[in-house]
């Protein structure tokens, strides 16, 4: 991932999955480790975070992971960084996959609502983080793509 803005930053993880899919093993949601980025050099950050779920299900539509990664801001807040969505491999077994997730991130109404929420580290953020795994209920926000 690369955060422009952020050198510290931590994700959260939960899963999104349709009523023909059961989770029956493994957690619900989990935080990361706090990762920092190198002072020169590449900007990508990686996250080393393992998950492990099981799910069953009698459709081939499959689940989704929903990462919600915050960072510090120049006031020492925790704000949200960025919200990305990724579908889970289907493939039983323990295997090393790295993706890239593009995250976006929801932006204030007003200049005025921008410059108030970045005095007092409370940033335009999503009441359900579940929200980036559903296409139809992202319609009529406004976004800024966070690379």
């Amino acid at each position: 991932m690369i955060f422009l803005s952020f050198d510290n930053f931590y994700c959260k993880y939960s899963y999104v999955y349709g009523i023909d899919w059961k989770q029956v093993g493994g957690v619900h949601e989990g935080l990361s480790a706090r990762c920092e980025r190198k002072r020169f050099g590449n900007a990508e950050i990686t996250i080393g975070m393992p998950i492990e779920a099981t799910f069953t299900s009698t459709s081939p539509f499959g689940p989704q992971i929903v990462l919600t990664c915050y960072g510090s801001d120049f006031f020492g807040n925790d704000v949200v960084c960025g919200y990305g969505a990724i579908h889970i491999p289907t493939v039983p077994g323990s295997l090393r996959i790295y993706r890239r997730i593009i995250l976006f991130v929801p932006e204030a109404s007003t200049l005025l609502q921008r410059f108030i929420g970045w005095l007092t580290g409370k940033r335009a953020e999503f009441v359900d983080s579940t929200i980036p795994a559903m296409a139809d209920s992202r319609q009529g926000k406004k976004f800024i793509k966070n690379f």
